[in-house]
């Protein structure tokens, strides 16, 4: 049996300078390298520690500390330190439950949140590699137990808990789209004893998940964060209060974008299904702007419209445009500098003229794929300018030149 990274914890003392020594280099050239009989374990399993070493350096910049322990699978399905920073601001109360411990980072931010917190993993050796880290960083209130979720829950019939944390793992992992059916454990077969034990149910979903989706499975939920860092989705979060909503209350979604610090840059909300109304431009204005990933996930996009006080470029792609530059605008701003109709003769005598080669193309709501875009004109990566297919305010296909701001 397997029982890394827990087989390392007798000679890490030992495998510490090594790690330090060779904390930049490729953990595959670092396998090659080093010889069997210089450290106090297998090469391999040193190769791997090195990969975590170096993995969790980067999503954890400041929790990080020599001496832990980790898995690569557990690292790529851990909470980021940015995220982490954020939710410890959502949540507070006496005691919490992380009902599906893994690596262990999400009982972290509870632990700060909380005054107790319970972790809960049936994995002994992920079990065993939580409580190794959580004592190294020194969270003296978090109790671990080596337990399956619905058992544990079971044997605490009479037990009522601030809030319960749940991050359920896909069964398969190559599946793009998927329902928390298929997921462990499946939160729609726990919700009759996590109903009357908890009066927060937090659940984690991929950034793939389906908002829409996610109420039809979760009762009761009264809030969903679409969270982004730097640009990019990292999770969506639902927040149910199990003895308390209103069923029929509709949920607020927020799309929440975030620094590599865990600061908010934006937050837009709304209640869900509720659309604002936000004017479409007769014709695209001087600025062309795509908004982050987290308010276009979220269907925010309209809401940011009306906030900002800008128009969508059509109804159908998440493109908005103006004549005004707003410097804090939260996504990609362009300057725009041709419109053109999409008619392949016009824009091949335009790309002709003005020697343009390289160029980066965009598409919303266009029938063709951007691969058969770069194709059809002869075009290949680069930044000579930005080219954005998408439709005018009347449904015409048109094609937009612009460069970055």
């Amino acid at each position: 049996m397997n029982t890394f990274p827990v087989s390392v914890i007798p000679f890490l003392s030992d495998m510490l300078p090594v790690l330090r020594e060779y904390s930049s280099m490729p953990p595959a050239d670092f396998a090659m390298k080093i010889k069997s009989d210089t450290i106090p374990i297998p090469v391999a399993d040193a190769a791997r520690l090195l990969d975590c070493y170096q993995r969790a350096s980067q999503k954890f910049p400041t929790l990080h500390r020599e001496g832990m322990l980790y898995t690569r699978k557990a690292i790529e399905q851990s909470t980021g330190e940015a995220v982490m920073t954020f939710k410890k601001r959502l949540f507070k109360g006496d005691t919490a439950i992380d009902l599906t411990g893994g690596l262990g980072m999400d009982s972290i931010f509870l632990a700060d949140a909380f005054e107790n917190v319970i972790y809960v993993e049936k994995d002994g050796i992920v079990c065993k590699t939580a409580s190794h880290n959580h004592k190294l960083l020194g969270y003296d209130n978090i109790r671990h137990y080596e337990s399956d979720a619905e058992e544990w829950l079971k044997q605490k019939k009479n037990t009522v808990i601030d809030l319960i944390y749940i991050d359920p793992s896909r069964r398969d992992s190559n599946k793009r789209f998927f329902r928390l059916r298929d997921c462990e454990p499946d939160v729609r077969l726990l919700y009759p004893l996590l109903d009357t034990r908890t009066r927060l149910l937090v659940v984690k979903v991929s950034p793939l998940y389906d908002i829409q989706q996610l109420t039809r499975e979760i009762p009761a939920i009264r809030d969903i964060y679409v969270i982004s860092v730097n640009g990019e989705v990292k999770e969506v979060l639902s927040v149910s209060e199990p003895q308390e909503t209103d069923a029929d209350e509709e949920p607020t979604v927020h799309a929440v974008a975030l620094d590599k610090q865990g600061n908010e840059t934006e937050k837009v909300s709304v209640k869900l299904n509720e659309s604002p109304p936000a004017d479409t431009a007769i014709e695209p204005m001087g600025f062309l702007y795509e908004p982050d990933a987290t308010i276009i996930k979220a269907g925010l996009t309209r809401k940011y419209a009306v906030k900002l006080g800008i128009n969508k470029l059509n109804q159908g792609s998440d493109y908005l445009t103006s004549d005004k530059l707003i410097p804090d605008f939260c996504g990609k701003k362009f300057l725009i500098t041709a419109v053109i109709p999409f008619k392949p003769r016009i824009i091949k005598q335009f790309l002709k003229e003005q020697q343009i080669e390289k160029v980066m193309i965009h598409k919303r709501d266009f029938p063709q794929t951007v691969d058969v875009l770069y194709k059809k004109f002869g075009l290949s990566m680069g930044n000579q300018a930005h080219l954005f297919f998408t439709k005018h305010g009347d449904g015409g296909l048109i094609m937009l030149v612009a460069e970055g701001v």
